[in-house]
């Protein structure tokens, strides 16, 4: 799969997730809903996020950024804030095993 392919398949991803969310709320109005993804689905409100804004214009939508960064002990959130409308900086230093 070239690059352009995996982008491609990741913005049908997103407008799947969006079209789903959208469908789900208009059967269940005042739901909150949780959509759990990786980073490069929402970040900056892009991805899922930004297709969904585009089904549903008047639909609040929040996002959540988090990630391990070198500057977790002293955060940057000048750096961050772009990101999304909540940051969590983890710690990069510790290794999880399973």
């Amino acid at each position: 799969m070239g690059t352009m392919k995996i982008y491609q398949t990741q913005n049908f991803w997103d407008a799947t997730m969006a079209w789903s969310i959208a469908r789900y709320i208009k059967k269940h109005k005042h739901t909150k809903i949780i959509q759990l993804n990786g980073r490069f689905h929402s970040d900056e409100k892009l991805g899922t996020l930004a297709k969904l804004k585009s089904i549903s214009k008047r639909l609040t939508i929040s996002s959540i950024s988090c990630f391990p960064s070198a500057d977790y002990s002293n955060p940057e959130w000048q750096k961050h804030k772009h990101l999304g409308d909540y940051i969590i900086i983890t710690n990069p230093g510790v290794k999880k095993s399973f």
